[in-house]
């Protein structure tokens, strides 16, 4: 709109009519299109002499309200052929089945009566990132077949969007795992601010405020690895480029919701995709990064020189902070990264318009007293403030707009009384206090959608009987904490996060009322031996459930009334005995499965698994795997090591990529070796096989093979396809017998 009113503001000299043509593209919703026009046609009612026309490209339907004005021309999505054809043209790189794909691609686009172009665009331009490698393949032959399965328009995009995000994740380094956070910050930004884009520049700063780059020593460095995460979304398609720096997220991949373990709550520092609106928030303004510093002008020259300011301590080195800060009282978001001051400068006490503080790695504060002034502050973060043991208990009598406030790892014993003061308060993070004793009443935070305390390993005492009042939480983590017993949890019908791992809970509440519960963690709660008998009752979003390394013996009879659970995991539960038989008969979405170093002896029914995966077992004192005649068809990882198996029928399992068997001493025979044409990787060294099996030669994906020491009638020469990767010392085949394998 500044723009336009810009261009028009001025008197033109010509007496001609003008034509104006306004493109609104892709836009997103009927709402925001008629605001939009409406603005629009009201700034330039000041040309009288310009003739005014709209083109709107819209991806739903044509508008309920429509005008006699208005002509809408449809544009169809493409056909089958279209689809295959534009598929096998947009994926760059040489693979094997590209022609496969676009047929795939093609049987899907007629099944569900035409596939959007975006999403042809999307997944090319993932797979062409990744797909080079084998996971890549895999998992888009998986992602084709599941679409094809459906024919209705919405199934069949679901699992193609989902392929494409999971490309983000491949190699799981830290700048894979960058690209993955800044792009569900983004996901939470736009679906919040879903008419809007944003300069990328803004963008870029608030990843860094979140740490997704470390602890940004850098400046500049953490700026410039921001810019090549941006331009990698922008490469998929994820993100798209506007004009004037903006930028906006793709529109379709807004649908699928961050199922990552864990998540935006665990992985930002401060929260700012969520507790910042316009409404109370004016934004960042125009980036300019340098090696130690972005300092971010005003846009309009009369006011203070600076609204934004992003510093570490390097820059203040050999100056005086207070003689710094003092031209700045203008600013409206400070944040220094590792800041040697003991106390805080006393004109940043006057910064009356500050809205974010940031002081990160402070090891050196021990007093901030003079943040009580800070009336206007939304977002407050003091960490690592290792001599900071004592609060002002009037300290946030006056931030009654503070909506973010992270005290991670300061050594305080209890929380200042004026905290109750803060009702529009929405996260609360109090990582790894590990002095703080007790949690004051929360009763006045009806706002708190996020509280955090995992690692405050003292913490022994919650006021509050009950947390019924918070109505809002949806993410609740006491991991490492010494609690015995949790408050009444209540009617928490928003919380889908519930964290406990690591504590001394010696009983779980009741789990009725948490409808929303997706992902339920306790690992390590090694006090906890029981579950009640209504833990299954209502949990038809649960999708992770981790009771590994807790003293379990039993579950309840009811037990595994999950609908949509895609991960379980009891390993290392070792007293558990006993799964009832019927436990897995719901569970048809689930895709993880580990049993681990339990006491079972009998496996219960898991024919209803149909979309299991990786199935382990390691440890358990297992004497038979159990026969299915519908078998469990996506499975590829099966681990029975050290498992008291005497024989193992392998039909049904044609998906399977690895096979572990290591420690299987009882085991002397495999049944249907052969049906394994995807086995990648099998491990038999010490089990009771004495003969070679015949079946092994014609395993052609066969990469890694670990062999019985002592092994019979083996002739390497006879094999299909040489492993990469095989145990020559272990199994005692000599330098002379490898030497004559090389040669044949």
């Amino acid at each position: 709109m500044e723009m336009i009113d810009e261009k028009f503001g001025g008197d033109r000299t010509s007496e001609d009519k003008a034509f104006l043509l306004l493109i609104l593209d892709d836009v997103c919703c009927e709402s925001y299109e008629e605001e939009t026009v409406s603005k629009l046609e009201k700034l330039l009612l000041k040309e009288p002499k310009t003739a005014l026309k709209f083109l709107v490209t819209r991806r739903n339907k044509a508008r309920s309200n429509e005008t006699e004005n208005e002509e809408v021309i449809e544009i169809k999505p493409l056909s089958n052929e279209e689809s295959g054809t534009l598929l096998k043209k947009l994926i760059r790189i040489s693979v094997p089945n590209k022609e496969g794909f676009g047929e795939s691609i093609g049987n899907i686009a007629e099944k569900s009566k035409g596939l959007p172009a975006a999403v042809v665009k999307l997944v090319a331009e993932a797979f062409n990132q990744s797909g080079e490698h084998d996971s890549g393949l895999l998992k888009l032959e998986s992602a084709l077949k599941e679409a094809g399965s459906y024919e209705e328009l919405d199934k069949c995009i679901r699992p193609l969007l989902c392929y494409v995000i999971d490309m983000l994740q491949g190699g799981g380094t830290d700048a894979v795992e960058a690209l993955v956070n800044c792009y569900w910050h983004s996901w939470e930004f736009f679906r919040a601010h879903v008419h809007g884009a944003i300069d990328y520049n803004e963008l870029i700063l608030s990843w860094i405020l979140e740490g997704y780059f470390g602890s940004a020593d850098h400046v500049k460095e953490a700026y410039e690895e921001g810019y090549r995460v941006l331009m990698k979304l922008i490469e998929r398609g994820v993100i798209k480029m506007q004009e004037g720096k903006l930028v906006m997220m793709e529109e379709l991949v807004l649908t699928v919701p961050d199922c990552r373990r864990v998540g935006y709550e665990q992985r930002s520092i401060l929260g700012l995709a969520r507790v910042l609106d316009e409404s109370i928030w004016e934004g960042f303004g125009t980036v300019a990064p340098s090696d130690d510093m972005i300092m971010i002008p005003r846009i309009h020259p009369r006011q203070s020189n600076v609204s934004t300011l992003l510093i570490h301590e390097s820059r203040l080195s050999g100056a005086e902070p207070e003689t710094f800060f003092k031209p700045m009282l203008g600013l409206q978001n400070l944040a220094v990264i590792n800041p040697r001051f003991k106390s805080l400068p006393p004109s940043l006490s006057e910064m009356e318009k500050l809205q974010m503080l940031v002081l990160r790695g402070c090891d050196q504060l021990q007093n901030i007293d003079d943040i009580q002034r800070l009336k206007s502050l939304i977002v407050l973060e003091i960490s690592d403030a290792c001599f900071l043991e004592n609060i002002r208990d009037d300290l946030f009598e006056q931030m009654t707009n503070l909506r973010s406030l992270n005290f991670c790892g300061v050594p305080i014993k209890t929380l200042p009384s004026s905290l109750s003061k803060l009702s529009q308060l929405h996260w609360l993070i109090l990582r790894r206090c590990s002095f703080l004793e007790s949690l004051p009443s929360l009763k006045a935070h009806t706002n708190l959608e996020v509280l955090d305390l995992s690692g405050s390993t003292s913490l022994l005492k919650i006021t509050d009987k009950t947390f019924s009042y918070l109505k809002k939480l949806h993410f609740l983590d006491f991991s490492h904490t010494s609690i015995k017993r949790l408050p009444i949890l209540g009617k928490l019908e928003n919380l889908t996060r519930l964290l406990l791992r690591g504590c001394k809970l010696t009983r779980l509440p009741s789990f009725k009322a948490f409808p929303a519960l997706q992902y339920l963690e306790l690992s390590g709660s090694n006090m906890l031996k029981e579950i009640n008998g209504d833990f299954s009752e209502n949990k038809d979003k649960l999708l992770i459930l981790d009771l590994s390394k807790t003293e379990i013996k039993c579950l309840p009879s009811n037990f595994g009334n999950f609908p949509n659970l895609e991960l379980l995991d009891l390993s290392d539960a070792s007293k558990l005995v006993e799964i009832p038989e019927k436990a897995f008969k719901e569970m048809v979405c689930l895709s993880h499965l580990n049993l681990s170093n339990t006491k079972l002896e009998h496996l219960p029914n898991i024919s209803n698994l149909v979309n299991l995966r990786p199935l382990f077992l390691k440890g358990c004192p297992l004497q038979e795997f159990p026969r299915m005649e519908g078998g469990v068809p996506r499975l590829e990882v099966l681990d029975l090591s050290e498992t008291a198996i005497t024989s193992l029928s392998l039909n049904n399992l044609g998906s399977l990529r690895e096979l572990k068997l290591r420690g299987c001493s009882k085991l002397e025979q495999l049944q249907h070796l052969e049906s394994l044409v995807h086995l990648e990787v099998l491990d038999f060294w010490e089990t009771g096989i004495n003969k070679f099996p015949h079946e092994i030669y014609e395993l052609t994906q066969l990469k890694h093979l670990d062999l019985p020491k002592g092994i019979q009638e083996l002739d390497l020469r006879k094999m299909k396809h040489l492993p990469e990767e095989l145990n020559w010392d272990e199994c005692g085949i000599s330098e002379v017998g490898k030497h004559a394998v090389h040669i044949g």
